[in-house]
């Protein structure tokens, strides 16, 4: 699976120095908002990856220390204006570990990481 590292900005919303990192398809969905539906909520891309960090650390913070894995809902804009697509998605975090290096955080939308662990 493809993921993007948005570790410079999960760091203001409370992920300190460790590693987190997108999925593509999740961060595809962050940033897909069309220009006008932008300026009239004055809402824009890094905005929407902000606010999933920030349901994210949220979420995540409820759950003891040292849980691998993790689920919750986060509540976003549909987008690019399809009011048809679910408001509320359901998204996984991983703690994955590396063979060679820190583990990292990934978030991803369910089932998601299964399919790509599957393939």
């Amino acid at each position: 699976m493809h993921s993007v590292d948005v570790t410079l900005t999960s760091r203001k919303q409370g992920f300190g120095d460790h590693e987190v990192r997108l999925s593509s398809r999740l961060y595809r969905d962050c940033v897909a908002i069309s220009p006008m539906l932008a300026d009239h909520w004055g809402i824009y891309e890094l905005d929407r990856v902000d606010h999933l960090l920030q349901e994210a650390a949220k979420a995540l913070s409820a759950y003891p220390v040292g849980t691998r894995s993790a689920c919750f809902t986060h509540f976003r804009l549909p987008p690019e204006m399809d009011e048809q697509l679910p408001l509320a998605i359901t998204i996984e975090a991983f703690v994955i570990e590396r063979r060679d290096g820190d583990p990292y955080l990934l978030l991803a939308q369910r089932g998601e990481a299964h399919v790509a662990y599957a393939a």
